[in-house]
């Protein structure tokens, strides 16, 4: 037996609980709009800007970005001189490893 008369409906408060300890551990909160529109797109933001320093870096170390620049000096220089220029080996006078002819 409950200890209730009959006829009335069972008693539905909860039992009585424990106080809590001053030692138990806070319920954990979600990350917040900071976290999430500010913290977030800065360090992707580095993360990105690292990952485009390395691939200029490797484009400028490169053979192809090596000789597109030579061509646009030599191209650049002979049309400020109004001279045919090569640079290294050629036929002509050289001044400083430049040839005019």
């Amino acid at each position: 037996m409950t200890g209730q008369p009959p006829g009335e409906p069972p008693d539905e408060t909860a039992p009585e609980t424990a106080p809590e300890t001053p030692d138990a551990p806070p319920d954990r909160r979600r990350p917040g709009r900071l976290r999430r529109w500010v913290v977030r797109p800065f360090v992707w933001g580095l993360v990105l800007l690292f990952l485009l320093v390395v691939g200029l870096y490797e484009l400028v170390q490169s053979r192809f970005a090596r000789e597109r620049v030579l061509a646009l000096a030599v191209a650049r220089t002979s049309e400020f001189l109004h001279r045919q220029v090569t640079i290294g080996s050629g036929v002509g006078r050289e001044r400083n490893g430049i040839f005019f002819s």
